[in-house]
């Protein structure tokens, strides 16, 4: 009885490490074929039109960045002739 026992245990044991070496198998092949697939004409359309929203929005924001230089240099230039209208000159006093 107990050599019964033993002798289905190790055929279970066989058949499944024969069973996991198939899906091991059958992983290294969908893998393979997964990894050398071509790609997809939508997948490839919205790639593209991903980099143009990309570069639109890139050159959104050096445009802002110049605004933001120049508003600064304008509000730099308004504060400068702002104090001195305000400040009597050296002479007067």
């Amino acid at each position: 009885m107990r050599a019964e026992m033993t002798a289905a245990s190790e055929r279970l044991a066989q058949e499944a490490d024969s069973a996991y070496g198939d899906l091991l198998a059958t992983y290294d092949e969908l893998k393979d074929r997964f990894d050398a697939r071509e790609s997809r004409e939508e997948d490839l359309r919205r790639m593209a039109e991903l980099e143009e929203l990309v570069a639109h929005k890139e050159g959104e924001m050096s445009e802002m960045a110049s605004h933001q230089t120049t508003m600064k240099a304008e509000m730099n230039n308004r504060e400068q002739n702002f104090t001195q209208a305000l400040t009597p000159p050296k002479s007067l006093t």
